[in-house]
C-alpha cells in the first residue's frame, strides 16, 4: 500500500492515457491492413444470374396411370407414417 501512496496521481493518469493511445493506434493499423482485403473481396464477387421460377407441380404433369398410382401410394404411405396433412410438391419419373 505504501507504493500507491508514493506514486503520484498525475503520473498514473498520463501512463493510462499513453496506454489507451497505443491501443487505439494498433486498432487503427489493423483497420488499415484489413481495408484492402475487403475491397478486393468486393471486386471478386460474381454476379449470380436470377433463377427461373419453378413451375408448380400439377395434375397435367402426370403422364400415365402408373405414375398417378405411384404418387397416390407414396402419399398414402407417408400420411399413415407421419399422421400429418401432406401436399405433393413434385414427382419424378425414374427410367431403368
Amino acid at each position: 500500500m505504501t507504493l500507491a501512496l508514493n506514486y503520484p496521481f498525475l503520473d498514473g493518469v498520463l501512463m493510462s492515457l499513453f496506454c489507451i493511445l497505443v491501443v487505439f493506434a494498433i486498432l487503427f493499423l489493423i483497420t488499415l491492413a484489413v481495408r484492402p482485403l475487403i475491397l478486393t473481396e468486393r471486386v471478386k464477387s460474381v454476379v449470380v444470374p436470377a433463377l427461373q421460377p419453378i413451375k408448380p407441380f400439377g395434375p397435367e404433369d402426370v403422364t400415365d396411370d402408373d405414375m398417378m398410382a405411384a404418387i397416390l401410394a407414396a402419399a398414402i404411405d407417408y400420411r399413415q407414417e407421419t399422421q400429418k396433412d401432406i401436399r405433393i410438391v413434385s414427382a419424378k419419373e425414374i427410367k431403368p
